[in-house]
């Protein structure tokens, strides 16, 4: 039973993870993605932790349940790997702008920021002079979001991975038979 539970409460956290993502991503973002894979992730743990809940009746769907289980924090631990460097290189990129108006650098009065409509939704979006464009990456749009609910799915899906571990259940010794 704790082996369900730790797997329900993992894929419960995953998928807030996603959905927390998606409703913090600027407007115009594709940030869907997160609300998919983690809720993909996440529904394939629950649906593991019940199987598992079977082992005394259906003894194969339970072990499925069980071995699958454990297995798919560890595997979902793979895409964050994948894709945090990648996410992060972007957040800097992004960041670069911005850190350099803040600084002082540039004086914000050369920022040409227009209003615009995204999906229903007013955006503001913030661009330099076309000189200072080509250096600085443009359009002045966080990314950071994204790095972070790469960074927090990932150290969930590996604390996930120890906790099934360690609640994994004594599996019960298979009946023997007759013929036995």
């Amino acid at each position: 039973m704790k082996f369900a539970i730790t797997l329900i409460a993992f894929g419960v956290s995953i998928g807030a993870i996603g959905y927390a993502t998606y409703m913090v991503a600027p407007a115009g973002s594709d940030a869907k993605t997160a609300v998919f894979v983690t809720g993909g992730i996440g529904g394939l743990a629950i649906v593991c932790a019940l199987m598992s809940l079977l082992i005394r009746v259906h003894r194969t769907v339970g072990m499925i349940g069980i071995h699958l289980g454990m297995i798919v924090p560890l595997l979902a631990a793979g895409g964050p790997a994948m894709q945090f460097g990648k996410s992060l290189d972007g957040a800097k990129a992004s960041n670069e702008p911005i850190a350099t108006i803040v600084d002082g650098d540039i004086d914000p009065a050369v920022v040409a920021f227009t209003k615009t409509e995204v999906e229903g939704e007013e955006v503001w979006t913030g661009t330099l002079p076309s000189a200072l464009d080509q250096d600085m990456g443009g359009l002045l749009a966080p990314k950071g979001y994204q790095t972070v609910g790469i960074a927090a799915s990932g150290i969930v899906c590996i604390f996930g991975f120890i906790a099934v571990l360690l609640h994994r259940p004594k599996v019960p010794k298979k009946a023997k038979t007759e013929s036995e």
